[in-house]
This record gives C-alpha cells, sequence and structure tokens, in this order.
C-alpha cells in the first residue's frame, strides 16, 4: 500500500506541468469563439454559380497580405460550399487565415489563427515531436494516477463503509487531503475520457483514425501543374462516393497546395480524397477522429458536454496543485520535525 501511494504521489507531481498546461489549453479551446482566439468572424459571403479558380481565390487573399514582407507560403484553402466562403490559411505564426468570396473574390476579412497555436500546445505540436511524446506522457501519467488514486481511496474504506485516510495535521491540511480524496474519485471518469481520447488524437494518422492521401505525388514542383476548379474536384469526389449523394451533400472542399483536396460531406464523418490535377480518387474513408474530438471536447453531448469538459479540466489543475501540495508540505514539516528533535 506504502508503494503504491509514493507512486501515485511521484508519477502526479512529475506530471504536473504537463497536466496543467494540458488542462489550461484544454479550456481555451472549448471557448476559442468566445475568447476571440479565432479572430472575428467575417461577413456572409453572397451564393454564385459560378465560383473561381482556385489560384485565383489563393491569389486575391495573398494580395491582403502584401506590405507585409515576402508572401506566405499556402498552408490550406477550405471552401464552406454552404456559405459560399474559402477560408486561406498561411504558413506564418500565428497561421494567417484570409476569408474571400469565392464567387466574386471579394476579401472578407482577415485575421489571425491564435487558437491553432494553442491547439498545437494542446498536443504538444507547437514545440516539436519531443512535446508530443510528453504530452502523451502526461495522459498516461494521469490514467495511471487515476487508477493508483481510486485504489487508495477504496482501501481507506473500512468494511462498515466508514472512509478514512486524512493524515494528522491543520484543519486546512485535513480538508486538502478530504478534498483531494473525494473531489479525485467524482473527477475519475472525466478525466480519464479526456486523457484517452487526447492520446488517441495525438496518433490519429498512425492509428489509422485519419487518412492521409498515400503515394501522392507533389505538384509544386511541376510549372504546367493547374489545380481542377472547385465544382470538378467536388464532382469528382461526388462519383467516388456513389449514388444518392449530390451537391447539396457536400460540406466543405479542403485544398492543399501539394495537390491533393479533401470532400468533407454532410455526415461530417466522410471523407474523400482526390488528386487536385485530374480529381482522381486517392482515398474514400470515415473520419473516425472527428467522434473521439468530439467525445474529448464535451461536443459529443452538445454545450452541456463542453462544460463537462471544462470541468474535468479546472479539476485536474485543481487535484495536481493540491496533490503536489499534500505531497511536499507533510514532507516539509516531518523534516523540520526531524531537525528540532
Amino acid at each position: 500500500m506504502s508503494l503504491l501511494v509514493d507512486l501515485h504521489n511521484l508519477v502526479g507531481t512529475l506530471a504536473a506541468v504537463s497536466v496543467i498546461i494540458v488542462s489550461i489549453t484544454g479550456i481555451l479551446l472549448n471557448h476559442i469563439d468566445l475568447l476571440g482566439l479565432a479572430g472575428p468572424p467575417a461577413a456572409p459571403a453572397g451564393q454564385g454559380d459560378e465560383l473561381l479558380p482556385i489560384e485565383e481565390i489563393v491569389e486575391r487573399a495573398r494580395l491582403q497580405l502584401r506590405g507585409e514582407g515576402e508572401p506566405p507560403d499556402l498552408g490550406r484553402a477550405v471552401w464552406d460550399l454552404n456559405e459560399g466562403a474559402v477560408a486561406v490559411r498561411f504558413d506564418t505564426r500565428p497561421p494567417t487565415q484570409v476569408t474571400v468570396d469565392a464567387a466574386s473574390g471579394e476579401a472578407l476579412g482577415t485575421v489571425r489563427r491564435h487558437d491553432l497555436d494553442v491547439s498545437q500546445a494542446h498536443s504538444g505540436e507547437l514545440l516539436g515531436p519531443v512535446w508530443v511524446v510528453l504530452s502523451d506522457f502526461a495522459g498516461v501519467a494521469l490514467i495511471i494516477v487515476l487508477f493508483a488514486g481510486v485504489w487508495i481511496w477504496l482501501r481507506r474504506v473500512r468494511a462498515r463503509g466508514r472512509l478514512v485516510g486524512a493524515r494528522p495535521g491543520s484543519g486546512w491540511l485535513r480538508a486538502n487531503w478530504w478534498f483531494h480524496l473525494v473531489g479525485g474519485l467524482l473527477a475519475v471518469v472525466f478525466l480519464l475520457v479526456l486523457s484517452i481520447t487526447g492520446i488517441l488524437l495525438n496518433h490519429k494518422r498512425d492509428l489509422g483514425l485519419m487518412a492521409d492521401p498515400p503515394n501522392l505525388p507533389d505538384h509544386r514542383d511541376e510549372t504546367t501543374y493547374v489545380p481542377l476548379g472547385v465544382v470538378e474536384l467536388v464532382d469528382a469526389a461526388i462519383d467516388a462516393r456513389g449514388g444518392g449523394f449530390g451537391l447539396d451533400d457536400v460540406q466543405t472542399l479542403d485544398y492543399r497546395p501539394s495537390g491533393y483536396a479533401k470532400v468533407r460531406f454532410s455526415d461530417a464523418d466522410h471523407e474523400v480524397i482526390v488528386d487536385g490535377a485530374d480529381g482522381t480518387p486517392i482515398e474514400e474513408s470515415r473520419r473516425w477522429d472527428v467522434w473521439v474530438e468530439d467525445l474529448h471536447s464535451g461536443l459529443l453531448f452538445g454545450t452541456r458536454g463542453s462544460l463537462l469538459s471544462d470541468f474535468g479540466a479546472v479539476m485536474a489543475i485543481l487535484l495536481t496543485v493540491n496533490g503536489t501540495y499534500l505531497w511536499l508540505v507533510p514532507a516539509w514539516r516531518a523534516r523540520n520535525r526531524s531537525a528540532r528533535a
């Protein structure tokens, strides 16, 4: 029992910084619109039967950044076919997004996507692959701490059902022990879901939750490469999807400058990847990471689910700080008593 308690305390303390970072950034991501991290929303775009070519849309967006030094590289361009707007994202730090009307080419707004930096900090990507591993470590450590904590909690329940275990000390210290024991048990389910789904999202490509186009030739170095129009790319994806689907069933087209486009259908988790040069279907798959991400954020259960996710993150912060306090303070006091003796 003593060894398990020591393991619980040690692992929980080592993971403290990572857990706090992941929890705080998770809360920020749940409220990016409220906090203005994604910038103000652009004005609604007009609807039109004719859509401008991809190259022209990107060039119109790039013109909005003139005067800011060397033109940045294109990261991606996402057409929202329901709104008729294109979100053109450039590789700056933080990423710059210019929203353009797909029919007229009018620039509707330019924002700095600070939420993308927060998202990368949340997963650890912001500082490189090593920090993704650190994020994994935080998730695994939290799972270990949770199971060890539940076991310790159960061991502290006597046969009569009376919970014991608050160590001797001041009233403040005893109150903290009770909070850590009872609050930790109440937060276990939420924190387990957040930890497991976070690890899955860190490795969604490796686990096959999200398909990437295999063996796609890089068209960027081909001077003759001209991407197909939006309608042609969408039609190619619809044909690949099969009968029963039309333009109204398409939600977004996500064009990448490396020469392919991801066409997402209105059922949200179904995606067709097509070659940007000729519309050849490359892969058709279900985006299982969409379900995992909605579960991770709580959106799977609506607004209340997001609030529960916030609660879990706040509890993770409080329990991490409080657990570190409970581990260090009694030891510090014991050393002082030994020194005085």
